[in-house]
């Protein structure tokens, strides 16, 4: 926009608001249960469990319904909170608004626009975005009158309330065809035939290894798969790192079908697995652990099905050890894995009809994430109509 609007005025964040870090807590003060919630980034935006302190902190380090806070580190981005007084973590901001200046959910909307820049000038494939509070109060915005602000909130909330029923809807049939596929893995392996033998996964392997321990590099001879690598059940080798270190190839050399699991990670994320299809020389690190099958007795793709299916993942979270950012579970664990199996022709039969009813839902689940996509695009469109003074509500339809 060439000219500002009448009554606009180009400000920085830090003129008409104040961030505020939560509380830095150690691990000890962090609490199975006690007195006051402790809101962490990943309750902020999906997980669910909660740690709890019996701290008395002052008033600016709690948050309560109606407060707009701002998560800064790794998943990011605003919310208006609603869970009732809790105290936040040091990666969470609590907004300290002008009033006179700014309207909370103008604010809010602005957050919203802006944090999808902050992605962009991070650079695609980025995994630990973070924005400091120095540099974010500098970022500028446009700000119109508190009339202008009030007309704008009520189009975007107009707006924003058809597409987000559409993003509900978009995102329940998504859910529904990983449910589908989910469903099948399920009762494959809770319902036995004819032939299946009840034993472990250490009863269907010679050993299991973990990877190299040895500093990667940049650049180098052999790539070192890392827990990064390992992407939607498949290896992404677009992020590599290198090793040099003879000893540690020849040890750690992978071969084509070799069963790849992930020991430590998020809790959500520990247990992720892969196999490998001899795309190219390689070896594997320490957070990742190679499964030697017995090969006349279990399949690497029928293994690697079952490490992915409910009742594997359900096991899994009985027997990984936990920290407050990490999860573990190691090789004595992993043999320790419940598993039915059926003959080995049986095995590759379920396998043929797994692919096949896999490449549908992942069919289903691309028609269905292009919408999610198309969703986010006008909204976005939307957003910058209204920061840059462009936004009528012809705009929204």
């Amino acid at each position: 926009m060439s000219q500002l609007a009448e009554g606009w005025k180009i400000v920085s964040l830090g003129d008409i608001c104040r961030l505020i870090n939560g509380r830095a807590y150690k691990k000890k003060e962090l609490l199975p249960e006690g007195k006051y919630p402790v809101l962490r980034v990943g309750n902020f935006f999906s997980n669910r469990s909660w740690y709890y302190s019996d701290l008395e902190l002052n008033e600016d380090k709690y948050c309560d319904d109606g407060d707009l806070l701002y998560a800064w580190s790794a998943s990011f981005g605003p919310r208006i909170w609603q869970g009732g007084k809790v105290s936040y973590h040091y990666h969470i901001w609590k907004t300290d608004l002008d009033n006179s200046r700014v309207l909370k959910e103008f604010l809010y909307y602005w957050f919203d626009w802006d944090t999808d820049k902050i992605k962009e000038e991070q650079g695609a494939g980025t995994t630990m975005i973070h924005v400091t509070k120095g540099s974010m109060e500098k970022r500028t915005l446009l700000l119109p009158p508190l009339l202008e602000q009030k007309r704008i909130v009520a189009i975007l909330d107009k707006a924003f309330e058809g597409i987000n029923h559409a993003v509900v809807n978009a995102e329940k049939n998504l859910a529904n065809a990983r449910e589908l596929f989910e469903s099948y893995l399920w009762n494959v392996f809770t319902k036995k035939g004819k032939g299946w033998i009840d034993t472990t996964i250490g009863e269907l392997c010679e050993k299991v290894e973990y990877g190299s321990s040895s500093k990667s590099q940049k650049e180098g001879s052999i790539p070192v798969l890392r827990m990064g690598n390992i992407q939607g059940g498949k290896f992404d080798w677009d992020k590599l790192v290198y090793t040099n270190n003879e000893e540690e190839i020849e040890k750690y050399l992978l071969k084509a079908n070799d069963v790849l699991f992930n020991r430590t990670n998020s809790a959500e994320l520990v247990g992720k697995t892969a196999i490998y299809k001899n795309e190219r020389p390689a070896i594997f690190a320490g957070y990742l652990i190679r499964l030697h099958r017995k090969e006349d007795l279990i399949d690497a793709e029928f293994l690697n099905y079952y490490l992915n299916s409910i009742p594997a993942k359900e096991y899994g979270k009985t027997v990984m050890s936990r920290s407050i950012n990490q999860a573990n579970i190691n090789g004595t664990k992993l043999k320790q894995y419940p598993i039915s199996v059926p003959p080995l022709v049986k095995q590759k039969e379920f396998v043929e009809k797994l692919h096949k009813l896999r490449i549908k839902t992942q069919h289903l689940g691309l028609i269905y994430q292009q919408k999610l996509n198309n969703l986010q695009e006008l909204k976005q469109s939307i957003l910058k109509k209204a920061f840059s003074g462009e936004l009528s509500t012809d705009t929204i339809h």
